[in-house]
């Protein structure tokens, strides 16, 4: 029985273990150049992207298109990317991963996939054109809030921006499945031993 509330703790634990953060722009992280731009052609490890979007405080070459590195392929010709970018010699290469967007500008510009509390923090961060918020992100376990106002005063606000709250049925049913997981397989295990 024991061993069945192990595994359900487990099991409990990699479905809700939180990411590592990456994203870089709305935390801080030195950047040469950030920009939203779509691939226009791909030659062997380098890509030609141009910028249709260039955030404040970047410093963009006199140029219509940049040449970004690109050594683990994973940029696609047609496709748009958040990109935040370092250079090297005439060479932008990526800070951290880049990111799939849709979108024609930095206000309709949305992440392909949104994946964790940073993903969330980034578009947020995208969609204000890279402006410093007047409120403040934070986690809890793999949670993003955004803290509106000072939390001294009384007048505060957290929002939960991701993942977006699962309601209350769906969180029942993972409680339980998750239990039941553990009970089947010390069942399994039980069985098992027995036989041998």
């Amino acid at each position: 029985m024991k061993f069945s509330y192990v595994v359900s703790l487990i099991f409990a634990f990699i479905a809700f273990f939180p990411s590592t953060a990456y994203a870089c722009l709305a935390f801080g992280c030195k950047t040469d150049l950030a920009i939203l731009g779509e691939v226009v052609s791909i030659d062997n490890t380098m890509a030609t992207v141009k910028p249709f979007h260039i955030f404040p405080n970047s410093e963009m070459p006199n140029q219509n298109n940049i040449s970004v590195e690109d050594t683990n392929r994973e940029l696609q010709i047609g496709k748009k990317y958040a990109l935040a970018l370092s250079v090297r010699e005439n060479t932008y290469v990526p800070v951290w991963e880049m990111l799939e967007v849709e979108g024609t500008s930095y206000e309709n510009a949305k992440l392909v996939k949104l994946k964790n509390g940073d993903d969330a923090s980034l578009q947020w961060w995208i969609n204000n054109n890279g402006k410093k918020p007047e409120f403040n992100f934070h986690g809890l376990d793999n949670k993003l809030i955004v803290r509106i106002g000072n939390s001294e005063s009384p007048f505060f606000q957290d929002i939960q921006v991701y993942p977006k709250r699962l309601p209350p049925q769906q969180l029942v049913l993972i409680i339980i499945g998750s239990f039941a997981f553990g009970s089947v397989s010390t069942y399994v295990l039980s069985r098992r031993k027995k036989k041998q």
